[in-house]
């Protein structure tokens, strides 16, 4: 859980776009993983973001579960 170690359900903003970026997984090439970014009003899936450079700033890990975020009240 840090810049130079990204973690499923970190979050990062690029500063560069103005974009929060949570980590969904590591993706299959090196040192690249998947991401969801939002600017506030939209949510996107990213490809293969690279967290290199003072272009992104770590800023902790999620206290979301995305795999509860479909659940319902009334599932089991």
């Amino acid at each position: 859980m840090s810049k130079d170690k990204p973690e499923v359900g970190d979050v990062f903003l690029d500063t560069t776009n103005h974009l929060k970026l949570r980590v969904l997984y590591r993706s299959g090439t090196p040192n690249t993983w998947q991401v969801l970014g939002t600017d506030g009003i939209y949510v996107e899936k990213y490809i293969d973001c690279v967290f290199w450079g003072e272009q992104y700033k770590y800023l902790g890990h999620s206290k979301a579960n995305i795999d509860d975020l479909f659940k319902t009240e009334n599932e089991e």
